[in-house]
């Protein structure tokens, strides 16, 4: 007990705020980016690309998204094309569509061709 009164009666220190806004990770140079096993920073991009394509934006602004995501990735050293193939097949996987079929939500709209996405 007598620990707990004496923490209760030194003053607390709270962390100092942040003075500066971080930087999105997204903006961070690949240099500085720590080692990475090759099958990490591929799971990274492929989340990135399948959440580009569940995206719920006008079709326009999901394919600038998606080849945004896959020419990060291409700088990153990865094949964009098997990327977004492995993320179209994962996405437009029967089971899954029958299971929200199922539920009554909405099926997802089609993947775009992999020429609309290309990286410039």
């Amino acid at each position: 007990m007598v620990i707990y009164e004496r923490l209760d009666e030194e003053p607390r220190r709270e962390e100092p705020p942040w003075t500066w806004p971080a930087p999105p990770f997204e903006a961070v140079e690949p240099a500085t980016w720590p080692p990475f096993e090759a099958d990490h920073l591929r799971a990274i991009h492929q989340v990135r690309v399948s959440r580009a394509l569940w995206a719920r934006e006008d079709e326009p602004q999901r394919v600038d998204r998606l080849r945004r995501v896959l020419a990060r990735a291409q700088a990153r050293g990865l094949d964009p094309e098997a990327l977004y193939r492995d993320a179209v097949a994962s996405y437009v996987d029967e089971g899954f569509e029958t299971d929200r079929r199922r539920a009554g939500q909405p099926v997802h709209r089609p993947a775009p061709s992999n020429e609309d996405v290309r990286p410039a």
